[in-house]
């Protein structure tokens, strides 16, 4: 069962929902195969330990103009 002062906590970290949405898939589906929740085993829930990632700042989404424009700066310097 997952925890509703988590959710409101990442939702408001989140504020777009379709993105938040699909943050927490995708890490679900990433956990489920194999890789190591970055957030401690406070909850036994998959889903509770994706959303205390997000409220830890452990994962966060970047933004597409953010990721081209870092990627132009290093391609600038080389």
């Amino acid at each position: 069962m997952f925890r509703l002062n988590l959710l409101s906590k990442v939702i408001d970290q989140v504020p777009n929902r379709y993105l938040l949405v699909h943050l927490i898939a995708k890490r679900i589906h990433q956990i489920e195969e194999g890789a190591t929740p970055l957030a401690g085993e406070k909850y036994n829930s998959i889903f509770n330990k994706v959303l205390e990632e997000i409220i830890e700042g452990k994962i966060r989404i970047v933004e597409w103009e953010e990721t081209t424009s870092e990627k132009q700066e290093s391609d600038g310097e080389s």
